[in-house]
């Protein structure tokens, strides 16, 4: 949403006076943010912030222009989220952080900041994100934020397992869970997240034994919150660990649970995913193949939308295990390959698309790209801490070498 689209359906806000909002050379009327608020359908407390009290009474006006520009860098952010355009989104957001960062107050660092990694997640940007929870870490622990340190910490841990960095992952969400169950965080929808990320960076190590002891306590958590989004997004993770543990009929009851819960409240982007989700634990447990046609078609169909090119590479890996469950190893060397050149996949997503285009050459018969594709595999593992995957992928190698 430009800044003329604000101020589209009239009232007494102009663009050059937005520009100025912006840039913190103005301070917003009471009339501006009600104006605003409802152009965007939000309240006026989600974009003044705390100075907005609960009971609707007028604020006390702020007068900084920090807090000027801040508001009007909310509102621009909002806005743009609104209207689906991340990039945009993600352009009002860093100017947000970097204004907090030049004023030096903790909490305004921090909240900006969470809401670019938000976005930087959102846009696949993890090693963007991972850079600035690095440093929103350091600030609440400076700033002796404790609570808000463990939020912090569950978001660099899932930014870890983005970029492949599994090891760290883990250490990171062990620390995070001995200090949340003594926390305000605890019987939250943060403790269910907590057990979400473990069982996932659990099943990127290989290691679905310990993944699905965790599961019955984040389903037990996330049903006290009585929140159709947090169980859905519990069964969603607890179908993936089953499906990669080879529990096709308890996984697909879980994603059929995760589907009625999540029913008309997934955005586009949250779609595409449960898309490949599901896509995927069918492929793990042998299932329906056109089902699996129809996912990746429904998960193409998202990521055209949304023009992520990481999220493209996702789905075309699922493309080439697709094709090789099909009998079509070929086809599936060469998307394999194709995605490889690109060089965007990373963690465990790199790890599997490295396994699918081996196993594909080696039913081709192409013995030497095999061979090739699982040392590569064995030594990212290795270096990943995924040591059941080097294992198989050295395995393997013998296997090839004896015949």
């Amino acid at each position: 949403m430009s800044q003329r689209d604000l101020v589209a359906d009239g009232g007494t806000v102009s663009a050059s006076y937005v520009s100025l909002l912006e840039a913190g050379n103005r301070v917003p009327t009471l009339e501006v943010v009600h104006q605003l608020a409802r152009t965007l359908g939000v309240r006026p407390r989600d974009l003044a912030g705390d100075s907005w009290p609960d009971d609707g009474a007028p604020p006390t006006p702020r007068t900084s222009e920090h807090d000027s520009g801040q508001l009007m860098t909310r509102i621009l952010t909002q806005s743009a989220f609104a209207s689906g355009d991340l990039v945009d989104a993600r352009r009002h957001a860093e100017d947000a952080f970097d204004r907090a960062r030049q004023h030096g107050e903790s909490t305004s660092i921090i909240e900006s900041g969470m809401s670019l990694q938000r976005i930087l997640g959102m846009t696949n940007e993890h090693r963007q994100r991972l850079a600035v929870l690095d440093e929103l870490a350091k600030v609440a622990d400076t700033a002796g934020l404790e609570t808000i340190q463990l939020s912090i910490s569950i978001d660099l841990a899932t930014a870890c397992r983005a970029v492949g960095e599994l090891n760290r992952a883990r250490a990171l969400l062990s620390e995070t869970q001995h200090a949340l169950v003594v926390s305000p965080l605890a019987g939250t929808a943060e403790e269910v997240r907590l057990y979400a990320v473990q069982i996932s960076v659990l099943c990127d190590l290989d290691e679905s034994p310990l993944a699905l002891d965790l599961i019955d306590p984040m389903l037990a958590a996330a049903t006290t919150l009585d929140s159709p989004a947090t169980s859905g997004r519990a069964y969603w993770t607890a179908a993936v660990a089953l499906g990669r543990a080879g529990m096709r009929a308890d996984a697909l009851s879980h994603l059929e649970k995760a589907r009625d819960s999540l029913n008309g409240s997934m955005p586009v982007q949250d779609w595409l995913r449960f898309c490949r989700a599901a896509a995927s634990i069918q492929l793990d447990c042998g299932g329906d193949l056109e089902e699996v046609r129809k996912l990746i078609a429904d998960a193409r169909s998202a990521q055209r939308t949304l023009s992520m090119s990481t999220d493209r590479d996702e789905v075309d890996s699922l493309q080439a295990r697709f094709e090789l469950a099909s009998g079509a190893p070929r086809e599936a060397m060469r998307i394999s390959q194709a995605v490889l050149d690109r060089a965007e996949v990373a963690g465990y997503e790199l790890l599997r698309l490295r396994r699918t285009l081996a196993l594909a050459a080696q039913e081709a018969g192409e013995v030497e790209v095999a061979i090739a594709s699982l040392r590569t595999l064995a030594a990212d593992a290795e270096d990943e801490g995924a040591l059941s995957i080097a294992v198989w992928a050295w395995k393997r190698l013998e296997s090839l070498r004896d015949r």
